[in-house]
């Protein structure tokens, strides 16, 4: 996993394994399908498979896991690939 910077670098000492900062994921969990950063909050939410976690920094939270469908996607949707936040009007893009 890389963090990037304001200036859009990756930052020193990545890339790291998502699991190092998201520890708290259950060690079945092997991969992070696409993640982003909630403007509203700053919460992260990272996608795997058909579920969707969110986390504060500390704990996930919202009854996290949750389904795609909870994000009013189809049931037939297996993943989400990609997650921008376009910086002209703050709407989120899921892509698959």
């Amino acid at each position: 996993m890389w963090r990037l910077s304001q200036r859009g670098e990756v930052q020193e000492g990545y890339p790291v394994p998502f699991q190092q900062l998201f520890w708290k994921l259950p060690k079945y969990i092997i991969k992070i399908d696409a993640a982003y950063q909630r403007e509203t909050d700053g919460s992260i939410v990272l996608f795997t498979g058909k579920t969707f976690w969110v986390y504060n920094g500390d704990n996930f939270i919202e009854g996290s896991p949750r389904p795609l469908t909870d994000y009013g996607l189809p049931p037939h949707l297996d993943k989400i690939d990609a997650v921008m936040v376009w910086s002209k009007n703050s709407k989120t893009f899921l892509y698959r």
